[in-house]
């Protein structure tokens, strides 16, 4: 995805889909999953 765009070293997050259709509780347990990858990607600049 961040190649298409131009960024190929553009480090992302991957979340599961389908995200619009679920309920609060779950997006939040689908964001908990990925925090550390998050985490990441903002303290270090890597997925």
């Amino acid at each position: 995805m961040s190649k298409m765009g131009g960024i190929p070293d553009f480090p992302f997050a991957v979340l599961p889909h389908p995200l619009g259709s679920l309920d609060e509780p779950s997006l939040r347990e689908r964001a908990r999953e990925v925090s550390d990858d998050i985490i990441k990607i903002l303290l270090e600049g890597k997925g």
